[in-house]
């Protein structure tokens, strides 16, 4: 847990469309959901500040970008209003036969304040197979 006045990204994962269970390797021919994890301290989360989440999925085989997202908001919003969060962005489509076996890279962002932020940022890695 950060300090009174602090936020940090705990984790990023991804899972298949409807599981809670964090998976590294999605079927193409299955959805699937990135989800990030923070917490933020009473103090900052009191002052009702804003925050930004973003991602970014990366096909590392191909070297192109397969998908960007961001939420924004303030602390004690309907997105964040706890200390802990867990925030699933909008599903990403089945990626099909042709990115099976493609590595994917994952990196979030978090923001938080203004002026001088609190920034911080998590990666993992999703591999596509075969259905």
């Amino acid at each position: 847990m950060p300090n009174a006045n602090g936020c940090e990204l705990v984790r990023v994962f991804t899972r298949r469309v409807g599981s809670p269970i964090a998976d590294d390797t999605i079927k193409s021919n299955e959805a699937f959901q990135v989800v990030l994890q923070a917490e933020v301290g009473q103090a900052l989360h009191n002052t009702g500040g804003a925050y930004n989440l973003s991602i970014v999925v990366k096909d590392e085989t191909a070297g192109n970008i397969i998908n960007n997202a961001a939420q924004a908001g303030n602390f004690k919003d309907v997105n964040w209003p706890n200390l802990d969060l867990e925030f699933a962005f909008p599903n990403i489509a089945a990626q099909g036969a042709a990115k099976q076996d493609h590595l994917y890279r994952v990196i979030a962002v978090l923001r938080a304040g203004a002026g001088d932020p609190i920034m911080d940022w998590a990666e993992t890695y999703l591999l596509i197979t075969p259905p």
